[in-house]
């Protein structure tokens, strides 16, 4: 199993990078892609036309975000973690994200993935928003 680490900011606060990743209206304008998001603890979400699925297991509003994330295409029973954590840093956010337990055939992929279908997407929104 392969461990993936990426920091970004945004120049946004948290409490709006927050929103962007729970909030199943923003998701799917931002990817253009279907979301159902039950951001609670507890609650599960399926994103991206049904390619990624997981459920939060810690919520704490525009600061932390864990859930267990699996891809449509990985074996069976292979379940990864995603820790998201914001903070405030000037007139942005830093965005540390890490998952656990990827698969070693796809890590380079999510790893990507990651870059490609969630943090620039949200940079382009947030950039066209002025949010």
């Amino acid at each position: 199993m392969a461990n993936i680490s990426q920091k970004i900011t945004f120049k946004a606060s948290p409490q709006d990078i927050y929103g962007l990743l729970t909030n199943e209206k923003k998701f799917a304008e931002i990817t253009d892609a279907s979301a159902k998001i039950d951001a609670r603890v507890g609650g599960t979400f399926l994103v991206w036309n049904d390619y990624a699925t997981g459920k939060f297991s810690k919520l704490i509003a525009c600061k932390d975000i864990i859930q267990s994330w699996r891809a449509s295409d990985w074996p069976d029973g292979a379940e990864s973690k995603v820790t998201i954590t914001l903070t405030a840093k000037g007139d942005g956010c830093m965005l540390h994200f890490t998952q656990t337990g990827v698969p070693e055939e796809f890590a380079k992929d999510i790893e990507q993935g990651w870059q490609d279908y969630y943090w620039s997407l949200m940079q382009k929104y947030l950039e066209q928003k002025n949010v």
